[in-house]
């Protein structure tokens, strides 16, 4: 009896751990040893920086193809939030939000504070705090 359980346990963990491992797959970046993806949408849109020359990109089909959306934009410091209409917004050099265009594919500035700017969030209503 006791060999049929660990037979049993055996297989339903070998069974388990595979089933894990068929789900993963490499996504392709650019400069692939030296990116990093810092966020991902709840729409899928991946944010990332290529770290030696600090280029942004996006990609909007899961990694297959990326668009370079400006330089110095996107580290991994950099601070995503996204509202209730999945607009996206990234608080930036300490006084700066930016919203993303997701039809230019830019980031443009939405608002800009005179006192530093930590943290941003956002009601169902559409009203935010800062």
């Amino acid at each position: 009896m006791k060999q049929y359980l660990f037979f049993l346990l055996f297989f339903i963990s070998f069974c388990s751990i595979n089933a894990q491992n068929t789900n993963w797959k490499q996504i392709d970046v650019p400069g692939r040893e030296s990116f990093e993806i810092v966020y991902q949408s709840k729409s899928g849109t991946l944010f990332g920086y290529y770290l030696i020359t600090n280029d942004a990109y996006i990609s909007k089909d899961l990694g297959v193809n990326w668009i370079k959306i400006g330089v110095n934009l996107i580290d991994n410091s950099t601070v995503f939030k996204e509202d209730f209409s999945n607009n996206i917004y990234i608080l930036k050099y300490s006084y700066d939000i930016l919203l993303f265009n997701n039809t230019s594919n830019s980031f443009e500035k939405f608002l800009t504070q005179t006192s530093y700017v930590q943290d941003i969030d956002f009601f169902e209503n559409g009203n935010f705090l800062v």
